[in-house]
């Protein structure tokens, strides 16, 4: 599941997802590889490591990239990313997967049988560096792979995958090849529990979208009840809509000073007009912003001219 979490963030856990993985990842990908791999060469090499002959362009480029699999996850490691360093593993075991479909040993067995021990060779010793580096991820899958490809106990540390005594040396003998990874079957229990969490989210979500649906009706009601009768607000509502008109105002005015300054065009201060339309139709309509462009000014007292004398 590591590969499918980033390291830090939340994620979705099932016993189906973890199924499929398993299923997916580890025993189709890994599994069926070191199967195939091992039960020949324990067949066709007389139960022994194959040896290898001279390496050709696709024998390097496979082990070019088994070595480079460590350095790669030592940086992944060092950011965090643990989910890539599965991932990147699971990427050097389908390259391996193609790599036996393309060399096709059991083809070469007739045809050529020190190329199909170059091959198998290869191929183990790829294997060798998955089952060393997967270790802190998967150790019982890991030590398993090991096992069955005669790996020592003394050389399974990192330090061995650049120690050249301890590549794979043809010749040594293999034990009777076994099923690494099974196919994963869920339980009975795990089934339910499975169906169950899915009924909860699916209730859950129905619930969330009700509650929506809900809140979008009661808030369309609120706006229609406040235009219809506006002059229902009071208190903290009629203060906040009174808020909302100053502000839409001292907008209009800023629009306007910029349109005269040529800032702006024209065109930008309708939609700025309407929005302070909308609101002030929202207020009792004996209300002093109700009218003009904000705050009606008081009007100051005429000042009357004395009469003459």
């Amino acid at each position: 599941m590591v590969s499918e979490v980033p390291f830090g963030s939340d994620g979705d856990f099932s016993h189906e997802k973890m199924q499929d993985i398993i299923n997916a990842k580890l025993s189709n990908d890994l599994g069926n590889l070191a199967y195939r791999t091992l039960s020949f060469a324990y067949k066709h090499c007389a139960a022994t490591v194959p040896t290898p002959g001279p390496l050709n362009a696709d024998d390097e480029a496979m082990l070019e990239a088994a070595r480079a699999l460590l350095p790669a996850l030592r940086e992944l490691a060092d950011e965090m990313q643990l989910h890539r360093i599965t991932q990147q593993t699971n990427a050097l075991v389908q390259q391996a997967n193609r790599y036996i479909d393309t060399q096709a040993p059991w083809s070469l067995r007739k045809t050529d049988p020190a190329r199909m021990q170059t091959v198998l060779w290869v191929l183990m010793e790829t294997m060798r560096y998955v089952g060393i580096v997967s270790q802190p991820v998967t150790p019982t899958i890991a030590s398993a792979l090991l096992d069955q490809l005669a790996v020592p106990k003394t050389a399974r540390a990192f330090s061995a995958l650049v120690e050249p005594a301890c590549v794979l040396a043809g010749g040594g003998p293999l034990p009777m090849p076994q099923i690494i990874v099974p196919r994963y079957e869920a339980t009975e229990e795990e089934a339910a529990a499975d169906a169950a969490d899915a009924m909860a989210k699916a209730a859950k979500a129905e619930a969330a979208s009700a509650a929506s649906a809900a809140a979008a009706k009661a808030g369309t009601a609120a706006a229609k009840a406040a235009a219809t009768a506006p002059h229902l607000l009071t208190g903290a509502a009629l203060a906040a809509l009174e808020a909302q008109v100053r502000a839409q105002g001292d907008k209009v005015r800023t629009v306007k000073a910029a349109i005269k300054a040529g800032e702006v065009e024209e065109g930008a201060l309708q939609p700025e007009l309407a929005e302070l339309i909308a609101l002030k139709s929202q207020l009792p309509r004996d209300h002093e912003l109700a009218g003009g462009g904000g705050e009606k000014k008081k009007k100051q007292p005429k000042k009357t001219e004395a009469m003459p004398q």
